[in-house]
């Protein structure tokens, strides 16, 4: 009879079987543990047993809208929002990764840059030191982009920290912006753009899964969906070496 009660006083959460699926699913469900420690358990197999098309990255078609109403954003046009979804892998342990992707000072850090104010945030070393299983930080951030200009944006970013069934710590992290990106120049427009990332222990390494999803347009240019993948995926592998750069100290 016990066993019985505690069953049913338990939220059971099944977690996709597809890799695609799986990102919406946990990108929706972000602030109900019991579907991320589903999803935490599901996703490096997935990834191993997809590595090869992951490493390239590919599009993905299947956040609706919704997706983002569970997230959070209302009434949102979802017809121009493409995604892509790829890994990398750093060269470094987690928590020196994850130090660097939360730190403060990125305009001192990197040199596209321009500036990162952080609006708010919840206490990050608590974080860091595994003690709080979240952190929230609002950020106005502007980089420069080649033959785009300065690009400026607001972005709310949450942390997670979630256990495996086998004990090992992984870390989820979504980020919403909503609203338009601020361009120098005339060329490309950013609509909104939302983004769901799996940080883990990968042997003495740490692999970033990502998924990216944008309503964006280069004016006046028909440029192919592979373009948007290609530079996501080429994105990801930069800000990867530049985070290796620094925990180095090269």
């Amino acid at each position: 009879m016990l066993m019985i009660l505690a069953l049913f006083a338990c939220k059971v959460v099944d977690a996709p079987a597809d890799l695609e699926e799986l990102a919406t699913f946990t990108f929706a469900n972000f602030d109900d543990p019991a579907a991320l420690e589903a999803a935490v358990d599901s996703f490096p197999l997935l990834v191993d047993d997809n590595l090869e098309a992951l490493e390239k990255g590919y599009r993905v078609d299947d956040l609706s809208a919704d997706h983002l109403e569970s997230a959070g954003i209302s009434e949102a046009e979802i017809a121009g929002v493409i995604g892509a979804m790829g890994t990398v892998t750093y060269a470094s342990r987690l928590q020196d990764v994850l130090d660097i992707c939360t730190a403060r000072n990125k305009a001192t850090l990197y040199d596209n840059v321009l500036d990162y104010d952080v609006l708010s945030s919840t206490d990050r070393r608590c974080f860091l030191g595994e003690s709080c299983e979240q952190y929230d930080e609002s950020v106005d951030e502007t980089t420069k982009i080649t033959l785009l200009g300065e690009a400026s944006r607001t972005f709310d970013a949450t942390y997670r920290w979630v256990e495996d069934s086998y004990g090992n710590s992984l870390v989820v992290a979504r980020t919403l912006s909503p609203e338009p990106v601020s361009f120098s120049t005339k060329i490309a427009k950013v609509h909104q753009q939302y983004a769901l990332v799996l940080l883990y222990d990968d042997g003495k390494r740490t692999r970033r899964v990502e998924t990216f999803w944008v309503d964006a347009e280069l004016v006046g240019l028909d440029v192919p969906d592979s373009f948007a993948v290609d530079n996501a995926i080429n994105s990801m592998a930069a800000q990867a070496e530049r985070v290796d750069e620094q925990i180095s100290g090269g």
